[in-house]
C-alpha cells in the first residue's frame, strides 16, 4: 500500500512495470526494486570495497564524537539539494568514462564520510580520514595529452601526458587517477582505473622512445604554423606523465590472457582519461576534481600479428553471439505481441506471470 498526497509524496509499495518501494529522501522521490539476489563478491578489488565499507561505517558510529559527525553532516548540506541531485541525474556525465556516481550531492554526513574515505583509500591515500574537507572548493581538472610511441623493442606504447592543476595550497596527498577503456571490434576489453601518478613526479624515462608520427597536414600557411606552435607550447605545460605499454582484461577467462600489449591490438580504440585527488591534510578526507579532457587513440594496423589475429576473431564471435541473442529475443517478442492479439487481458496477464 502506498500513501501520499501527490506522486512526490508517495511512500511505501507501489506498481509500475513491476513492485517498487518508493522512498522521500531529502526531498526526492526514491523508487527502489526489491531484491531478487545477493550476490558475493568475486574479485579482489571488490573484497577490498566491501571490507573498507564495513570498517568506515563503523568508524562513523562508534568513533566520531556529536562535533565529527555535525562537520560531516554540515559538509553534506552544503553539496546540494534535491533540485540539482535530480538534475544532475537526467543530465548524467557526458563525455568522460571515469566511473562514478553521477548525482552524488544529495547525502548524509555519514554517507559523506563513507565516499571520502573509500576515495582516499582507493587513491593510496592513508586513512581513515575522521576530519570532514575543508571548504576550498574542488581542486582544478587536468589536462592530458596522449601520444603513440615506439620502444626499444620494437613494442608500441601510449604517453601520457598531464598537466599539474593550480592549487590554492600545497596538500601533502595529491594524485593524478588515469582511467582507460578499450574497445576492440566493439567489444570492451577493459574500462578500469589503471594507473595513480603523483603529481609533481616529473616525466617517465624517455629514452630509447621515439614517437610515431601522425600523417597529417603540411605547415604550409603562416595559420598551421601558428596551430602548430601552440600545440607544441600546450604541450610544454604537460610536465607529469606515465608511460603504458599494455593493460590486463576484465575478462581473463574469455580472452584467455591476463595482461595484453598495445602491440596485439589491431585498430583498437583506447579512450583515456584523467582527474585530481586532493586532501588537505592526512587528517581530513578526500576530494576529486571534475575529468579532463577525453582522449582517444585508435591503434594501427597489426596485419601479420598471429595474438591481433587471434583477439580480433574472440572479439568477432563475441559480437556474433550478441546479435544473436537480440535476434532471438526480438522473435521472441513478435510472436508473443502476435498471439496476445487474440488473448483476453487475463490470460496475458497469466502468461506473463507463468513465464
Amino acid at each position: 500500500m502506498a500513501i501520499g498526497r501527490s506522486f512526490a509524496n508517495i511512500k511505501g509499495g507501489v506498481s509500475l512495470s513491476e513492485k517498487m518501494i518508493a522512498t522521500n529522501w531529502k526531498g526526492m522521490l526514491v523508487l527502489r526494486d526489491y531484491p531478487l539476489e545477493y550476490n558475493q563478491a568475486r574479485t579482489r578489488r571488490q573484497s577490498i570495497v566491501v571490507s573498507n565499507l564495513s570498517t568506515f561505517s563503523g568508524l562513523y558510529n562508534r568513533v566520531l564524537t556529536v562535533k565529527g559527525r555535525a562537520e560531516w553532516e554540515a559538509l553534506a548540506k552544503m553539496l546540494g539539494s534535491a533540485y540539482h541531485q535530480e538534475k544532475r541525474m537526467v543530465m548524467g556525465r557526458r563525455n568522460t568514462i571515469i566511473q562514478c556516481n553521477p548525482g552524488g550531492v544529495l547525502m548524509s554526513g555519514h554517507d559523506l564520510f563513507i565516499r571520502c574515505n573509500m576515495l582516499a583509500a582507493m587513491s593510496g591515500f592513508t586513512h581513515p580520514r575522521l576530519r570532514a574537507p575543508l571548504i576550498t572548493g574542488l581542486p582544478p581538472s587536468p589536462g592530458i595529452l596522449v601520444s603513440q610511441v615506439m620502444l626499444q623493442n620494437g613494442e608500441m606504447g601510449l604517453l601520457c601526458r598531464l598537466r599539474p592543476p593550480v592549487l590554492s595550497n600545497d596538500p601533502p596527498d595529491k594524485v593524478y587517477r588515469l582511467w582507460m577503456r578499450v574497445q576492440l571490434r566493439g567489444i570492451i576489453m577493459v574500462h578500469h582505473l589503471e594507473a595513480m601518478v603523483k603529481i609533481g613526479g616529473g616525466m617517465p624515462n624517455l629514452e630509447g622512445v621515439m614517437p610515431i608520427e601522425k600523417d597529417g597536414p603540411k605547415p604550409i600557411s603562416h595559420q598551421m604554423e601558428q596551430l602548430i606552435a601552440m600545440e607544441e607550447a600546450d604541450k610544454q605545460m604537460h610536465t607529469d606523465g606515465i608511460l603504458l605499454t599494455g593493460f590486463e582484461v576484465s575478462n581473463k577467462k574469455m580472452w584467455g590472457v591476463e595482461r595484453v600489449p598495445f602491440s596485439a591490438l589491431d585498430v583498437a580504440t583506447v579512450l583515456l582519461q584523467a582527474e585530481v585527488v586532493v586532501a588537505d591534510t592526512s587528517e581530513h578526507g578526500a576530494v576529486r576534481s571534475a575529468p579532463s579532457n577525453l582522449e582517444e587513440i585508435v591503434l594501427p594496423e597489426q596485419l601479420d600479428n598471429p595474438e591481433a589475429k587471434r583477439l580480433s576473431e574472440i572479439a568477432r564471435i563475441c559480437n556474433r553471439a550478441k546479435n544473436k541473442k537480440r535476434q532471438a529475443k526480438n522473435t521472441a517478442m513478435k510472436r508473443f505481441f502476435l498471439k496476445a492479439a487474440d488473448m483476453t487481458k487475463e490470460e496475458i496477464v497469466k502468461k506473463v506471470i507463468g513465464s
